[in-house]
């Protein structure tokens, strides 16, 4: 490839990229007879506030799977390998070594143009660099002139973008609420997200699967469940996230009829054997991990044990099996004999709790004459005996 006279440089975190990004560029490329364009996502913006869940690799991943199979766009990734944070003059400066005869061209929104004169060394980076500042249909571009001083301003070209109300804040807000988010970005791109479950996508999903097929009541105690096993692995450095959506899938097959529960959990019977048609209420807990699997692609396998267990338990259960096993039966819905002193040990010993909430489910069970399942005994013996796995 012939090495570009007129180079294009595409900055931002691209949390996620989307085709407002891609249109952009491509409007760009156009219009000012661009040869290549490189899409370099950001590592530590300075003018970005913190809090998104993906990471940089996470972030150019996307960005890569977003621009493939276009010969004049391309990704780098001088960034996110730059330690400290992320300044366009730095990125421009490493560009000119690069391409020294290419004149270079960045694009940004206008609304990043706003900004301009708090970047770094920006009257430099003017020289060193066009500007092509992207706006939509109803800007008001005297804003721009009213801050920028007047060079500055004479050095900006401004391209008019069609109408296309996409943004990533949008598309982020669109997964945490399980909204679709297809035609806003490429399908690449979409995938990679659910598959890495960023942004809380597959918890958004749940989220509304759970409203559509349980009571409301049942709802809450998911939603609590999710939030107690939260700050449960949170005190035991567990993983958070996992914890969190596993609490919000424990109960998700609650909504199906029992024949429908049996069918579900055919892949996993056999890890709560012998389960017979009295054992009921035990089929929804490995039901759910099977619509775990189908429907969100859940494969780990300590995930799919926590939903399986999360009713009766089993000896030298993992972290993350006793953290839903405890979440469940201590969220603040519940309200049942000895549940606050289970809450306040599960706090500070895992184990001891474990010993006392399993010890106290056979109390119950025995004085209320219901079947006991060989599990439950088991779990019982094993955490009453020992401390430690």
């Amino acid at each position: 490839m012939e090495r570009p006279q007129r180079l294009g440089i595409m900055g931002g975190t691209f949390d996620p990229i989307h085709f407002g990004h891609l249109l952009a560029a491509e409007t760009a490329r156009q219009v000012f007879h661009l040869q290549q364009i490189i899409f370099i996502p950001t590592g530590n913006p300075p003018h970005k506030k913190q809090g998104s869940s993906a990471t940089a690799e996470q972030r150019w991943q996307m960005t890569r799977f977003a621009v493939d199979g276009n010969p004049y766009f391309s990704t780098s990734r001088m960034e996110i390998e730059r330690e400290g944070f992320s300044y366009s003059f730095d990125t421009v400066c490493a560009l000119q070594e690069q391409y020294p005869q290419a004149e270079l061209y960045f694009i940004v929104g206008a609304d990043a143009i706003l900004e301009l004169p708090t970047w770094k060394r920006v009257d430099e980076l003017l020289t060193k660099c066009h500007f092509i500042a992207t706006f939509r249909p109803g800007y008001d571009l005297q804003a721009l002139q009213d801050i920028l001083p007047g060079k500055a301003f004479e050095r900006i070209s401004f391209l008019a973008m069609p109408a296309m109300d996409i943004s990533s804040t949008d598309i982020r807000k669109r997964l945490k609420n399980g909204i679709s988010i297809k035609y806003l970005l490429p399908q690449k791109v979409e995938d990679y997200i659910y598959k890495n479950n960023l942004y809380d996508a597959i918890k958004g999903q749940v989220d509304l699967f759970l409203q559509e097929r349980l009571k409301e009541g049942r709802v809450m105690h998911c939603r609590q469940t999710a939030k107690t096993a939260k700050e449960l692995a949170e005190i035991y450095h567990i993983d958070a996230q996992k914890a969190e959506l596993c609490g919000l899938l424990h109960d998700c097959a609650r909504g199906y009829s029992f024949s429908e529960q049996k069918e579900l959990a055919q892949p996993f019977l056999k890890q709560l054997a012998p389960l017979s048609d009295t054992d009921g209420m035990l089929f929804h807990g490995p039901a759910a991990a099977a619509l775990a699997q189908q429907n969100w692609g859940i494969e780990e396998e300590e995930m799919l044990n926590a939903l399986i267990y999360h009713t009766v338990g089993r000896p030298a259960m993992s972290p993350l099996e006793e953290i839903i096993f405890l979440a469940d039966k201590i969220e603040p819905g519940r309200d049942y004999e000895g549940v606050a002193a289970i809450r306040e040990l599960a706090k500070k010993d895992r184990k001891q709790a474990m010993a006392m909430l399993l010890q106290n489910n056979l109390a119950y069970l025995k004085q209320a004459g219901k079947e006991i399942h060989p599990l439950a005994v088991q779990a019982a013996a094993y955490y009453n005996k020992k401390g430690e796995i």
